[in-house]
């Protein structure tokens, strides 16, 4: 005698292999979710690591910006001086992509004929994210042009 689909024997059968597919599902996603976890988590380290990579070279950027705005003001302070004798200091602004500035100031030195240019350069002008860079230099104080640069004569 045949027993239909509704007998408890097929009955079972059908409930075991229902359950078991169901089960199979489950972990299959269980497992494409912890897959789509961890990729996330490796993609979230990766984008912080860009992040402070790229904040580490801005701020390299600054730095090097602000040194260079300072051996400018050097120069700067040291033309203008020769130029005129009672140059003393300034406030200098210069706009690059960002606006900075530098503090020029002109002292006399402890050894005679000598001068003392203090500079103190920041990029950006900013409050906290800037740059900071301090140069003093002791030179010999000209009065005397800086000398043309040699050329044929006529």
């Amino acid at each position: 005698m045949r027993r239909s689909i509704h007998g408890s024997r097929d009955r079972r059968e059908f409930l075991s292999r229902s359950v078991r597919s169901t089960i199979r599902r489950g972990a299959i996603l269980a497992m494409a979710l912890v897959t789509l976890l961890v990729v996330g988590m490796i993609a979230g380290l990766m984008v912080q690591r860009y992040l402070a990579a790229h904040r580490q070279a801005s701020r390299e950027v600054q730095q090097l910006q602000a040194e260079w705005l300072a051996e400018a003001a050097v120069a700067r302070g040291l033309a203008l001086r020769q130029a005129d004798e009672e140059y003393a200091d300034e406030m200098w602004r210069v706009e690059l992509p960002e606006p900075g500035g530098a503090t020029i100031r002109i002292e006399p030195a402890k050894q005679a004929g000598r001068i003392k240019i203090v500079v103190e350069a920041r990029y950006p002008d900013h409050e906290s994210q800037r740059a900071l860079v301090e140069r003093t230099y002791t030179l010999p104080l000209t009065t005397a042009p800086p000398a043309a640069p040699a050329g044929p004569t006529p």
